[in-house]
């Protein structure tokens, strides 16, 4: 059995307020949750990057603008291909 972690019980209902919270969370998983609420879908082409863990917080209303935040907290580099964005 594993020792008990402290959640912080207004991250998970952080969507209910407009923002997508992540402390510590592999990039991987935060771009499923980013894909469900923007329109394209973001792809992750180096499994490196998707174990990359993430500490930020998104606006829901601005979700266009995680591309951007996720480059500038991973240093990914972006390319646009019609609806796709690929994060390498």
């Amino acid at each position: 059995m594993e020792a008990p972690v402290h959640v912080d019980p207004s991250v998970p209902t952080a969507w209910r307020r407009g923002l997508l919270i992540f402390r510590n969370e592999p990039l991987r998983d935060v771009i499923v949750e980013l894909n469900r609420y923007r329109q394209g879908k973001i792809v992750l082409m180096s499994d490196a990057l998707a174990q990359r863990p993430v500490y930020g917080v998104f606006e829901i209303a601005r979700i266009q603008e995680a591309v951007d935040q996720i480059r500038r907290l991973t240093g990914a580099s972006a390319t646009n291909v019609g609806s796709l964005v690929l994060l390498t």
